[in-house]
């Protein structure tokens, strides 16, 4: 609540999953009427996902993770809790600065419009400052999508005066076809 506005969101879902990403914003001003809305969630996603049951292990989606960071498992990584079959938590290990969360999740690619049943997960990578946001495919283990959430600067030749973060950063976002 901002100013007498509400601000109500919704998750989208297919048979309880979640929909990485497509959130519904719906805002009200204080006499309770609609001013915006917002959506990114899919259309006809009942029709559009892939399956509801995962062929790799949520550890498995970890392996490809860690591969696609270009890191290496050194011993196996301690399952340190688990909701359910859908969400886990996996010991850092000698891969990541802190536990590795991993949930079941469907991504709507978006050039495509496919959407897949993948394991979701972010890995603080122990030997960078990358921390990565990454979506593996849950019938193949191929990496649908990455995102490294570090964001770096440069400063240049530290002449200017005033420093404009859009002109002198970058972060790294990659959707595989």
């Amino acid at each position: 609540r901002h100013n007498g506005a509400t601000h109500i969101y919704f998750i989208q879902r297919h048979a309880s999953i979640p929909v990485y990403n497509a959130i519904m914003g719906v805002h009200l001003a204080s006499d309770g009427k609609v001013v915006f809305s917002t959506s990114r969630f899919t259309r006809d996603l009942a029709a559009s996902v892939n399956t509801t049951a995962p062929v790799i292990s949520a550890y498995q989606a970890v392996e490809a993770a860690a591969r696609n960071a270009g890191v290496t498992i050194a011993e196996p990584l301690r399952l340190a809790s688990q909701n359910g079959d859908r969400s886990f938590v996996f010991d850092k290990g000698n891969i990541a600065k802190s536990e590795i969360k991993v949930d079941l999740m469907y991504y709507s690619h978006p050039l495509t419009g496919t959407v897949r049943l993948v394991w979701s997960l972010t890995l603080d990578q122990i030997d960078t400052p990358d921390y990565w946001s990454m979506q593996v495919d849950a019938v193949t283990g191929e990496i649908l999508h990455r995102q490294n959430l570090t964001v770096y600067c440069s400063f240049g030749d530290k002449k200017d005066e005033c420093h404009v973060h859009d002109d002198h950063c970058q972060t790294e976002e990659a959707t595989v076809s």
